[in-house]
């Protein structure tokens, strides 16, 4: 059975417990027929079969107490343990616009179709047509990071009498798959510092955890000027990327150690956080990251067969490198699995990863150059710096894809 010993646990395959069971025969009567032919043969054959399921049994017990192996329901017990819930998926929205026979209603939940991917997208509310085209929000009913680029949706799936044409005039606004086992460990990884001593590492730690937060980081000058970035003497600065204004100061007010000044950056937020203890107030400020769009363009050589929705397909792989989505439900070690980070410059060379990931998988070609920059029509590889208080953002608007 399996061995758990000071190194970790030890199993043997089905072919080693074949070999053991056919090892006791064999000590009985070295001429014993143990071949699959035989009763006997078959008989090995199940008990190694038998042995083996409980061997994989004990080996799936074992790594559900480990944080770096648990998977699905046993990670999430060991998320709760450590007060940190895995994240859920969130809907991608877009406004659109109706054009029709004025005075036409328009109930809540009626039903766009993306042409390009077919997603389904419900009104969020109930509008009346007017003599142009009249805007209204629609939320995909796919949950995930679903796009929809500029004109895409464009199908009315639900019928409306006076209902005559639909478009969105810019790209949806992308929600978030449900987090991944590999995203819920490093999120269980970088918020397990929660009630730790060094205070900064607790408050980022602190605003991870808030509801709606995708992306926090944490500074600190230790000098007695103002540093490079702005942050004053002795200060520190939180920039933070979603969630809510009030729960993000509560977080930060939580772990604050009285006398530091506090920064936010270009995008500053001030809110005033009464005490759940005392009387005391305190004015806390933090910062918003600043999105920069990134524009990206691809060339490739077709060798062979490529699909005729690789353009956009390309895209999506690229956006949802960006957000750390590409590979999910994939077990791809040494690729990253996170999305890009506040602060973090984005190279060129990183977005081959995506479009090789598709490429390998339905295309024949290879890439010949891709170009990136914080301008549209960008013209050579390259490194896209990004502020220390800024998050680089690609939507599928921004790509071009060339493949000859």
């Amino acid at each position: 059975m399996a061995t758990i010993t000071d190194n970790g646990i030890t199993i043997k395959t089905l072919s080693e417990w074949k070999a053991a069971l056919e090892a006791v025969y064999h000590a009985v009567d070295p001429e014993w027929d143990v071949s699959t032919a035989t009763p006997d043969g078959q008989v090995i054959a199940a008990l190694a079969e038998i042995l083996t399921n409980a061997d994989e049994a004990q080996l799936d017990s074992y790594n559900a107490a480990d944080p770096d192996k648990a998977t699905a329901q046993a990670l999430d017990a060991i998320l709760r343990l450590s007060n940190v819930e895995r994240a859920e998926g969130t809907h991608s929205t877009a406004t659109v616009q109706l054009v029709g026979t004025a005075s036409t209603v328009v109930q809540a939940g009626t039903l766009i179709e993306n042409s390009v991917t077919g997603t389904r997208w419900a009104t969020d509310h109930q509008v009346v047509l007017g003599a142009g085209p009249t805007p209204v929000t629609v939320t995909c009913q796919t949950i995930g990071a679903q796009t929809a680029g500029v004109g895409e949706l464009s199908k009315i799936a639900t019928p409306v009498s006076g209902l005559e044409s639909v478009s969105n005039a810019g790209s949806a606004a992308l929600g978030r798959n449900p987090m991944t086992d590999p995203e819920a460990r490093i999120f269980r990884q970088e918020t397990i510092s929660k009630p730790a001593s060094n205070t900064i590492d607790s408050i980022v730690s602190s605003v991870a955890t808030v509801s709606g937060v995708s992306h926090v980081r944490g500074y600190t000058n230790r000098n007695n000027s103002t540093d490079g970035n702005g942050i004053p003497g002795h200060g520190f600065s939180i920039i933070v990327k979603g969630g809510d204004d009030a729960d993000i100061a509560r977080a930060i007010y939580n772990k604050l150690n009285p006398g530091p000044p506090m920064f936010g950056g270009t995008n500053p937020v001030t809110v005033e956080v009464q005490s759940e203890v005392t009387t005391n107030s305190e004015d806390v400020t933090f910062g918003r990251a600043v999105d920069v769009p990134l524009y990206v363009q691809v060339n490739l050589i077709q060798t062979g067969e490529i699909p005729d929705s690789a353009q956009s397909e390309i895209k999506a792989a690229i956006v949802a490198y960006s957000l750390g989505n590409l590979f999910d439900g994939d077990s791809l070690d040494g690729h990253r699995k996170t999305g890009f980070r506040i602060a973090e410059s984005i190279s060129s060379g990183m977005l081959h990863t995506p479009v090789n990931y598709y490429m390998g998988r339905v295309g024949e070609g290879y890439v010949d150059s891709i170009y990136i920059s914080r301008s549209p029509d960008p013209t050579e590889p390259g490194v896209a710096s990004i502020g220390w208080n800024e998050l680089a953002t690609i939507s599928d608007n921004n790509i071009e894809v060339t493949i000859s």
